[in-house]
């Protein structure tokens, strides 16, 4: 799934302002539903698609790793050579056109007036760098390689928290409060799942373990579990249902499954998210609680199959 940016915002406040100002007047919950659906739907639709362009990556990677190990070591460092050469050379090229361009430039302006000397200082600074330039191309097609010998490849970036990825939870945190709150005055919440203010709060807090998504889904799925069950075990207050869970639940599912069955810790963590989600909703919303397993299993899967086809890609780049 991509990184969420301020499409993925508008879109899930759009979606929350308009079951808003319907569900008041919407006695037979149809705009809640379509909101649902339409949720359910594209992130469905995102993680097909993800499965689909990781396959294809891990697939072409995989034929070209075979195709390289069918070629005679000596003649694909040959090639390599020869390619990064010809690299070189366009580079070198391209070099001396800017800095001759750059040139012309300058004495241009001159003939029409100005400082001479201060053209000239110009004309001798570009003049230095472009030979500064030469030398560094010049040197890497005498050696062959731009890798000092020894060098160590650079370390692979940590996932961080991202401003988008903060605005989107608090996005989808406002709108699950908002939606339970509406759901409230429209009288379809279950009358004793509801205590104002602590279930909306309660359910903002769920909705936003979104941010953890990339950063840290083992910790965010552990949160969200217990914070469906510890406050309806101590104090009988419970989370709010609604399309939130559809996109907080979808999005931990998913990163957790790509990192594998191997990883224990992620398979306890949903297991956890989803057993305390199902028993939350089989409370106050049996008919949803189905479709949530449902949703977990799907999630899980497309996940697991994304992350096992950048294991493969990664596996075939390293051959």
């Amino acid at each position: 799934m991509r990184h969420p940016d301020l499409i993925d915002l508008g879109i899930i406040g759009t979606a929350g302002a308009g079951a808003f100002v319907t569900v008041n007047s919407d006695e037979d919950g149809y705009a809640a539903t379509v909101v649902f659906a339409t949720t359910l739907l594209t992130l469905l639709g995102l993680a097909l698609r993800q499965m689909v362009v990781t396959g294809r990556g891990a697939y072409a990677e995989a034929r070209r790793a075979q195709e390289l190990c069918s070629v005679d070591p000596t003649t694909a460092a040959g090639q390599a050579v020869e390619q990064e050469r010809l690299r070189l050379t366009g580079e070198l090229v391209s070099c001396i056109r800017q800095a001759l361009e750059a040139v012309r430039h300058e004495l241009t302006a001159g003939r029409e007036g100005g400082d001479v000397g201060e053209k000239a200082d110009r004309i001798h600074l570009l003049a230095s760098e472009a030979t500064s330039e030469l030398r560094r191309l010049l040197g890497l097609l005498r050696g062959g390689s731009g890798v000092a010998p020894g060098a160590e490849a650079a370390p692979v970036p940590r996932p961080r928290l991202t401003r988008h990825t903060v605005l989107a939870a608090v996005a989808v945190a406002v709108l699950a409060a908002g939606e339970n709150l509406a759901y409230y005055e429209a009288g379809n919440s279950h009358p004793t799942a509801f205590v104002f203010p602590w279930t909306p709060l309660l359910t903002a807090v769920a909705a936003s373990t979104l941010a953890g998504w990339r950063v840290a889904p083992s910790t965010a799925a552990f949160t969200l579990a217990a914070t469906f069950a510890v406050p309806r075990v101590t104090v009988g207050v419970m989370v709010g249902s609604g399309a939130w869970m559809v996109i907080t639940i979808s999005c931990l599912t998913w990163a957790l499954a790509s990192r594998g069955l191997h990883d224990g810790r992620s398979v306890l963590a949903v297991a956890m998210m989803a057993g305390a989600g199902f028993g939350s909703r089989m409370y106050d919303d049996p008919p949803n609680a189905g479709i949530l397993l449902v949703l977990v299993a799907v999630t899980w899967s497309s996940g697991y199959v994304v992350g096992w086809n950048r294991r493969r890609q990664s596996a075939a780049t390293e051959r």
